[in-house]
């Protein structure tokens, strides 16, 4: 035999007396404008590491190779390094199958310790 549910004796939800009842929603332009300004403190935060607070350089170098191909490099450079004050110089080559992002962890840690460092892609 079928059981037969009977809609009026079906009890309604009450709210608990007290609580409101309207929750507060957080409207789309709210929430757009809260993801932007995520998006870019994210960027400047990470520029300032990058850059470690404005104390290296990073410049991208397209460098010409033979048969008119050319590679390309990122120079990590301290500020205070110039013609006048010297720094050492590392260059880092990923290896097979990785590219220069893969080392800009060890580059910006060389270049924060005073050595200029150029990341060749291969």
């Amino acid at each position: 035999m079928p059981n037969i549910v009977d809609s009026t004796t079906k009890s309604k939800t009450q709210p608990i007396s007290g609580t409101p009842t309207n929750k507060r929603r957080i409207s789309d332009g709210w929430k757009l404008a809260l993801c932007l300004v995520l998006i870019l403190v994210g960027a400047i935060g990470s520029s300032l590491i990058q850059t470690n607070g404005g104390n290296i350089q990073v410049t991208g170098l397209k460098l010409a190779g033979k048969s008119g191909a050319s590679v390309t490099a990122d120079l990590f450079r301290p500020k205070d390094a110039s013609t006048n004050n010297k720094a050492p110089m590392v260059i880092v080559s990923p290896g097979f199958q990785r590219t220069k992002e893969t080392q800009v962890s060890n580059s910006l840690e060389l270049a924060r310790r005073g050595f200029v460092t150029l990341v060749v892609d291969p």
